[in-house]
């Protein structure tokens, strides 16, 4: 398997930045995957709709 343009080891792309996630891939229970930096931001950046 040498000669591929992309060194991901893993195989996941981030559904987020769309690279491969190999800094600290976090999987969501539907299958999502992200790479943690990207779904830090993300969390951190989108409101939460509040509890009425």
């Amino acid at each position: 398997m040498d000669g591929g343009d992309e060194s991901n080891s893993n195989g996941f792309i981030c559904n987020i930045c769309y690279e491969p996630a190999e800094q600290d891939p976090i999987m969501t229970h539907c299958g999502h995957l992200y790479c943690w930096p990207c779904l830090y931001t993300w969390l951190h950046r989108t409101p939460h709709a509040s509890n009425r």
